[in-house]
């Protein structure tokens, strides 16, 4: 077979080639530091590299999530740490001031602190998160606790849950009946007969405090509470009928006198009769449904709190927790939500008190006599409405440990899972080194071999295409 110039060029250009592309592909490496640049190059270690690529980032993005959740959890427990501080703080207050031994003045003095707490607590139920309201569920653009008092204008209609444990029963009822004509509820009042003005009957009064009552030029509609069964069936309704303070029957005994419920609008109370007291206790669940037309600053904002139906939309509360996925298939809530926090109840005692105490001023024109009556009738009163928000108070405080209790258990959670992230992080980056990134030192040692090669296949070229058929002439 006849070698020809051209098929020795064409072989040796081949080979140089050949050797220039394996030098090439080392020296791309070292400058890199990457074993593949191109899926071509090793499609399995391609392959490996997407996926591990996508398990880093996956991570990453889960570690940015877990950071914002515990920012987030870290503001709200600060924030349900202090109100669990305040209503112990509540609490030592009441006890204080169910002392026998205090005056008038005192209690009043208590009664303001308490006044303070209670709008400490509204500032740190609006704590906000990167500009979001931390116990607003789903709707973390509007405030739990109203603002200012034009940012709800009604009317509105209101639907939410009553408990049977929230039926308050007072067992003696004193009713003023000299100017002004306000009835003020208490227990075991002394029945002195020497205060002829102030008539005591041994009946128990059971009634509902709703969280909103008439004051300001606000309305509300008659209160209608809906009595279901363990399957959810409507089993009845309670319809009261709206009775005022300064009228001429005492609205908290005309219920149990005519068997009637009672709708107080000054106290937003509801007065139950014993028979639907029966039904009360014998539901499984109950629903009060109302209207109003205004909520004013430092009350609670029905679309955070209640099923609200508002200028034709509906405001739903039920399940509102915010989630945050720390995992696949993980999802964390982070939030506590307004009823859990802060449930409508204990602002509605708290309201109920703050009312009580600023009805208490003494009337002018009052004969020396009346006056004493009065002072002695106020005393009691106050002395044992403390005493009767004591037990109520103690139950919000053991609510709210739960609450807070519960979202510290997830904040464990949280830093375990954090933990568990960076872990797998590290994991995946090494097993994506080890997959990607070269040996320095053996591709080095490839390069200088792949070099020699090529420089020698140089030489030994430029020797060959020296020859050619003249050189046999």
């Amino acid at each position: 077979m006849r070698i020809t110039n051209q098929m020795t060029t064409n072989r040796l250009l081949l080979n140089i080639n050949r050797n220039a592309t394996a030098a090439e592909r080392f020296m791309m490496q070292l400058t890199s530091g990457k074993r593949i640049h191109n899926p071509s190059d090793d499609p399995i270690i391609a392959s490996r590299a997407l996926r591990f690529r996508t398990n880093v980032s996956e991570v990453e993005q889960f570690q940015r999530n877990a950071a914002q959740a515990t920012s987030w959890m870290e503001v709200t427990e600060g924030a349900m740490s202090n109100m669990q501080s305040i209503k112990t703080t509540i609490n030592t207050r009441l006890v204080q001031a169910a002392t026998g031994t205090y005056t008038i003045g005192q209690r009043q003095t208590i009664a303001a602190e308490i006044d303070m707490f209670f709008r400490q607590m509204n500032s740190e139920m609006n704590t906000t998160f990167a500009g979001r309201y931390v116990f607003s569920g789903f709707r973390t653009d509007r405030p739990p606790i109203i603002t200012n008092d034009t940012e709800f204008s009604g009317p509105a209609t209101l639907t939410h849950d009553l408990r049977a444990q929230d039926l308050e029963v007072l067992t003696q009822i004193a009713w003023w009946d000299g100017p002004p004509a306000n009835a003020w509820e208490f227990n075991a009042y002394p029945n002195d007969p020497t205060i002829s003005a102030i008539n005591v009957l041994d009946e128990p009064i059971h009634k509902f405090k709703l969280p909103y009552s008439e004051r300001d030029g606000r309305t509300m509609s008659i209160p209608v509470i809906e009595l279901f069964d363990a399957a959810g069936v409507s089993i009845g309704t309670i319809t009261p009928i709206s009775m005022s303070l300064t009228g001429p029957d005492n609205p908290y005994t005309w219920a149990q006198i005519n068997d009637v419920a009672v709708f107080i609008p000054e106290t937003g109370e509801i007065i139950l009769p014993q028979s639907d007291v029966d039904d009360v206790r014998d539901a499984a669940r109950m629903e009060v449904v109302y209207e109003i037309d205004r909520v004013f600053e430092g009350e609670l904002n029905p679309f955070v709190f209640f099923h609200t139906e508002y200028a034709g939309d509906t405001f739903t509360v039920g399940d509102q927790e915010l989630r945050f996925e720390l995992g696949t298939n993980v999802r964390i809530a982070v939030n506590s939500q307004a009823n859990d926090a802060y449930p409508w109840q204990f602002f509605a005692d708290l309201m109920s008190l703050q009312l009580f105490v600023n009805k208490m001023d003494v009337p002018p024109n009052l004969t020396e006599q009346e006056a004493i009556e009065h002072e002695a009738f106020f005393r009691e009163s106050l002395y044992q409405k403390f005493t009767n928000m004591i037990s109520s108070m103690e139950g919000h405080i053991q609510h709210s440990a739960t609450e807070y209790t519960t979202m510290g258990s997830r904040m464990n959670r949280v830093e375990l899972i954090s933990n568990r992230l960076m872990e797998n992080r590290d994991t995946f980056t090494e097993l994506m080194s080890e997959n990607e990134n070269i040996d320095f030192i053996e591709v080095m040692m490839r390069f200088n071999a792949a070099e020699a090669i090529f420089q020698a296949a140089m030489q030994v070229g430029a020797r060959i295409s020296q020859i050619s058929i003249v050189n046999f002439l």
